[in-house]
């Protein structure tokens, strides 16, 4: 109905692991009155969320978040953590990730190149490389045909959902 259920929160806590201290993020949902506070799962670090999908399809509204080396969808409906969706080989302080009612977009850093993933939010199948470019990208945007990214020469790549690994460059 579009009401304010709650919120989403990771933050830091300070535990005691095998006699000894360390900070660990924690995943929590609390009501949106404040009253009750739901602990969902501990992350690895760094962790953040990246990406929400669109209030359209079975996900509808979940959060991506990024958890370490892993993407991972909390499913507002079950109010549970996915199993991992891909591993990303990136700090997820800089992780750029796009997503539509039934993929995450990812840019994955290495080496002098980065990959644009195709990664199903339901993980029925693992992620499919979209293309590989040059230098980073700056920006990644998914619409409901298309996805989007500026690349670090300032040039625009764009490819139709429907025909993958045919990114078109726009600026030449």
């Amino acid at each position: 109905n579009g009401a304010l259920r709650g919120w989403l929160l990771i933050h830091r806590v300070i535990e005691t692991v095998n006699g000894s201290q360390q900070a660990v993020r924690k995943l929590e949902r609390v009501d949106a009155d404040f009253g009750n506070v739901v602990q969902i799962a501990t992350l690895k670090n760094p962790a953040r969320l990246v990406a929400r999908v669109p209030n359209q399809g079975a996900f509808a509204g979940d959060a991506l978040i990024a958890s370490g080396d892993e993407l991972r969808r909390f499913d507002a409906r079950t109010e549970q953590l996915s199993a991992p969706l891909t591993l990303v080989v990136a700090d997820s302080r800089e992780l750029l990730v796009a997503a539509d009612a039934t993929h995450a977009y990812v840019v994955r850093n290495g080496f002098g190149l980065e990959d644009v993933l195709k990664v199903p939010l339901d993980a029925s199948e693992p992620a499919q490389l979209w293309d590989r470019v040059k230098g980073p990208i700056w920006d990644l945007q998914a619409t409901a045909t298309h996805l989007l990214y500026r690349v670090w020469d300032g040039s625009v790549r764009v490819a139709a959902k429907d025909t993958p690994n045919l990114p078109l460059d726009l600026d030449h």
